[in-house]
């Protein structure tokens, strides 16, 4: 598995991380845009799956449930949702998996986007997850570091492939991660 990852990794990186939908032309030209992004919210004190997840959010109604099953379940004074106007944004909320112990910070360092002629576009979130340094005094307790942020949606975008590309500072391995398709 890890051959496979360092083979695909290389490939993806040299192709631009986007797939070329199968109605573009040879000549067509893909233009990789960055997306400007803000935080909502970033904490170590979600509930999540062992594994890293990527949900795509795009009604107030997903982002409420989202809110209550991940982001607000451990904090001890929750706040609501942030209230959002869905025709001009979309939510992305990235989660690095369940840690066995304090020290860890993740943080979405950018996203990006293939500007096709097709009008359905891939999106590609870079996130990093920071380990604490060996020999490093930590909190003996599960942690969940998250990372929800809004994106601003361009006129007519419609998506095709969204994924994470999750990268561990220490180890310097790195995941990709399909966003999470089932219904929150």
């Amino acid at each position: 598995m890890r051959k496979l990852i360092l083979f695909i990794l290389p490939v993806l990186l040299l192709t631009g991380c986007f797939h070329v939908p199968d109605n573009l032309s040879s000549s067509a030209t893909i233009e990789v845009k960055e997306m400007d992004f803000t935080t909502l919210e970033q904490s170590t004190g979600s509930y999540t799956e062992a594994a890293p997840q990527l949900f795509l959010v795009q009604s107030q109604v997903q982002l409420d449930q989202l809110w209550d099953m991940y982001v607000s379940g451990n904090i001890l004074n929750p706040s609501p949702a942030p209230q959002i106007d869905f025709n001009g944004n979309f939510i992305l909320a990235a989660f690095a998996g369940q840690k066995s112990t304090g020290g860890y910070s993740f943080e979405i360092t950018g996203i990006n986007t293939n500007d096709a002629q097709s009008g359905t576009s891939d999106v590609a979130v870079y996130a990093t997850l920071q380990s604490p340094a060996p020999g490093t005094t930590v909190t003996q307790a599960l942690t969940s570091p998250f990372h929800v942020v809004q994106v601003k949606r361009q006129a007519g975008f419609q998506f095709e492939d969204v994924y994470m590309i999750l990268t561990d500072e220490q180890s310097k391995s790195t995941q990709i991660v399909s966003v999470n398709q089932t219904e929150l």
